[in-house]
């Protein structure tokens, strides 16, 4: 899953080392909790555990800006783009990730998640799709497609078509 995500980012936003790591931290975090929750685990490495998730947490918190600055950058590019309602969603919905991993308990607390792109797209993640809200008006259904193994793109359409 996690070599999925950091390839999807790849195609869609651009390489990002920062966000491959946070990808990996991510992973890293979530086997270390399912240690922790072992009945058998020996004091001494659960100690080792937590000390391990402060330090991811720290990490994580500390790539969450230079993300949010590539993702800045990337809002840039979309003004000139064509398909510029598939890269707001692209870019909402990777920056509401980016909030979830650095923050999960707080990636709860909107109920769908929403956040304004460019100043003008809203994008809401409601799991498997994304709404927008365009500048024209009209809100659009989009979603990530697959194109092959390593690649993905974002498709937009408006319900009902």
């Amino acid at each position: 899953m996690g070599e999925s995500l950091k390839n999807q980012h790849r195609v869609i936003i651009g390489p990002s080392a920062e966000f491959d790591w946070l990808v990996d931290l991510d992973s890293k975090r979530r086997e270390l909790v399912i240690a922790l929750s072992d009945p058998s685990l020996r004091p001494e490495r659960a100690a080792e555990i937590k000390q391990e998730l402060a330090q991811i947490e720290k990490d994580i918190t500390a790539l969450t800006g230079p993300i949010k600055a590539q993702l800045a950058n990337a809002e840039v590019r979309t003004q000139q783009q064509p398909q510029r309602t598939e890269a707001a969603a692209t870019i909402g919905l990777v920056s509401l990730a980016v909030d979830a991993f650095a923050s999960p308990e707080a990636a709860g607390r909107a109920n769908p998640p929403s956040i304004t792109v460019g100043g003008q797209y809203t994008v809401t993640d409601y799991g498997y799709f994304a709404a927008v809200k365009t500048p024209e008006g009209p809100t659009v259904r989009c979603a990530p497609v697959l194109v092959g193994e390593a690649a993905a793109a974002m498709k937009c359409e408006q319900p009902g078509k």
